[in-house]
């Protein structure tokens, strides 16, 4: 190998040694805002009586409040919010600090993506805690620009704040988590009285219809409650009172949980009652289960997708 080549390496190296330290120094030592490292939600995180957070962004707004120590949503007639959505937000003003900031220029809500920028704004009663615009993450995706409320300055923080993209995921869901190896009986009543009744006495025999002894194509029906999800939720006092019942759906387990179901047409749109009941001689823990998940379904009327109330709707009338 010639010392040319040698040295053009040596060179290459040195430099690439130098620039790597360089950026090392700075990113170490470099002067730091008065803001850096400072939480964004300090004033929710240390107030423990927080009680509402409003979330917006271009396609929906959720508000969330704190009643009884249960965190509801307002735009679905106060139904619970979901835990999980809950729990990552948290620990999302748990973490999010500042990184950078700098002054807003002139086209700085297009620049960043404050146009349709998701806002937050955290509140005690009547007294703000803190308010921020999120825009877009940075082209290497490691930060997201925003902006506190009411400052001439753009930031970044490392913390993303991705939210769901439907309204209808912060609230609790699902409605139940069916396998169809726990199902022991499904009872069917339409609305002008028919009944069927689909069962078997153990989980390795195939569900019956016991008027026919022919076995049922379910799979639809097990598709839709392995994980029956809703789109909206009214409480019973804001349910209208002529919605049309189309009939019941009674889904006994092997471990003596029942859910009552009622499925009702409104126009276009399919809504669902539930309640919890057990049979006689219920497995240990199902009582438990009841009177722990009960409120979650007492009182209220779920709006299904058209998809889903049709499934459901196709069984109660074969």
């Amino acid at each position: 190998m010639s010392k040319r080549i040698l040295l053009s390496g040596f060179m290459l190296l040195s430099c690439s040694l130098l620039f790597f330290a360089a950026a090392f120094y700075w990113r170490i030592y470099r002067p730091q805002s008065a803001e850096e490292g400072k939480l964004l939600f300090a004033a929710t995180v240390s107030e423990p009586r927080t009680d509402r957070i409003i979330l917006k962004n271009s396609d929906y707004t959720v508000t969330l409040v704190r009643e009884n120590n249960y965190w509801k949503v307002a735009e679905a007639d106060f139904y619970y919010a979901n835990s999980l959505r809950l729990e990552k937000l948290f620990n999302a003003f748990d973490r999010a600090v500042y990184s950078l900031c700098m002054k807003k220029t002139g086209n700085g809500a297009d620049k960043y993506g404050f146009r349709n920028s998701l806002k937050i704004q955290t509140y005690a009663g009547e007294k703000l805690l803190d308010a921020y615009s999120f825009g877009n993450n940075d082209p290497y995706n490691q930060y997201r620009f925003f902006r506190p409320a009411g400052e001439n300055k753009i930031c970044q923080t490392e913390t993303k704040f991705d939210f769901p993209q439907k309204f209808y995921s912060w609230l609790h869901q699902p409605l139940m988590q069916l396998q169809e190896s726990d199902v022991r009986e499904i009872k069917i009543i339409a609305d002008n009285g028919k009944e069927r009744l689909i069962s078997r006495t153990a989980e390795f025999l195939p569900l019956l219809d016991t008027g026919s002894g022919r076995s049922v194509n379910l799979q639809n029906f097990f598709d839709v409650t392995g994980f029956l999800s809703f789109t909206d939720v009214l409480s019973a006092r804001n349910f209208p009172e002529e919605t049309a019942l189309i009939g019941t759906i009674d889904i006994t387990l092997f471990s003596g949980l029942v859910y009552n179901m009622q499925l009702f047409r409104r126009n276009d749109s399919f809504w669902l009652k539930v309640n919890l009941s057990s049979t006689a001689l219920p497995t240990a823990g199902i009582g438990d289960y009841i009177k722990d998940n009960a409120f979650l379904y007492d009182g209220w009327y779920f709006r299904l997708s058209t998809s889903k109330g049709k499934v459901l709707s196709d069984l109660i009338a074969d």
